[in-house]
């Protein structure tokens, strides 16, 4: 069988891309959380 030649680098560690994805990511959950605090404190009935 023939070995499948792939031009994919494998990602690095702290490569520039997942810095970026990580980042986007980061700002996406806060964005998303400080919508949601004002309504957790909501009286309950």
């Amino acid at each position: 069988m023939l070995p499948i030649e792939s031009n994919e680098k494998p990602l690095a560690r702290g490569s520039p891309d997942g810095l970026i994805r990580a980042g986007l990511i980061a700002i996406f959950a806060i964005f998303c959380f400080r919508i949601v605090v004002p309504f957790l404190n909501l009286p309950r009935r």
